[in-house]
């Protein structure tokens, strides 16, 4: 199937914007009419990254905490192996989300508690879950990424956004670097040949309705075998900068194919920010 025979069958929903990101607060903020990356969308300094928070703008929240925001240079902190009491609980499936462009560049979004779920902890002794469950809300990407690894960047970072019934944040990331043999990656490939429609700014925060089998992949399927993770207590990486957010890092990367890292780079550009969507790394 071409691309224009993919997009034809797409349906665009009608949803006011206001409805798609209601229910999720890193959504919200990303409507903050002074938030950026860069000067491209016309705010002036003001959406410069080191600027959020700075006076009385309410919407940039605790963006000017110095104690525990997000992202950090993860060398700083110790690499988790994935087992025993230290063993996360990824239980994610299928199901269908709609894709949102909200400026600031591209979130796939579940309907509640339809994409499955992650516990932080496991019994070593009966393999039970310990403690909250955390649902998945959303996964989005930044490019470059936002952490840092001994001060080295990648490609791109995933983000896969969950929340539990307390309103309590997990964010668990991969690192994403070019394949050298340019391999495309196959996961991703089905939803990522119609993130283009984004480029467009008249398309962002109209939800694009995926209707085909690119719908409803599994998230968990891109995620590397190897699960060992740094992790930290940490914040939104978007104004509010809300901290009080638990961090898993997976240590190892996955791959994309430089037409697919390209992309995203292109929709980036066409829509708020030349240099990146990332925010850098707080001291």
């Amino acid at each position: 199937m071409n691309k224009k025979q993919r997009l034809s069958k797409l349906k665009i929903s009608a949803v006011a914007a206001a409805l798609s990101i209601a229910s999720s607060p890193i959504l919200a903020n990303h409507n903050g009419e002074h938030f950026g990356y860069d000067n491209s969308i016309g705010n002036g300094t003001h959406t410069l990254p080191p600027n959020w928070g700075a006076g009385a703008d309410e919407i940039h929240g605790k963006c000017q905490n110095k104690f525990a925001q997000s992202p950090i240079d993860l060398a700083r902190t110790s690499i988790t192996k994935n087992t025993g009491d230290n063993q996360m609980q990824i239980n994610y499936f299928s199901s269908k989300f709609n894709v949102v462009a909200n400026g600031r560049g591209v979130e796939f979004k579940y309907p509640e508690k339809k994409g499955g779920s992650l516990y932080l902890n496991t019994n070593a002794l009966t393999g039970a879950s310990v403690g909250p469950e955390y649902f998945v809300e959303q996964f989005h990407f930044h490019g470059p990424s936002e952490h840092e690894i001994a001060k080295k960047s990648y490609a791109m970072e995933m983000h896969i956004v969950h929340k539990n019934d307390a309103g309590e944040y997990v964010v668990l990331a991969v690192m994403i670097k070019p394949d050298y043999r340019n391999t495309t990656n196959n996961v991703l490939a089905p939803i990522w040949d119609n993130v283009s429609y984004f480029k467009l700014p008249r398309n962002i925060n109209v939800p694009l309705v995926l209707t085909g089998a690119e719908s409803a992949i599994n998230v968990e399927n891109a995620l590397p075998g190897n699960r060992d993770y740094y992790q930290y207590n940490g914040s939104l990486t978007t104004p509010g900068c809300d901290e009080g957010v638990k961090w898993r890092i997976l240590t190892t990367p996955i791959t994309m194919s430089w037409p697919q890292i390209n992309a995203f780079k292109d929709i980036l550009t066409g829509t708020c920010c030349t240099n990146g969507n990332n925010r850098p790394i707080q001291n």
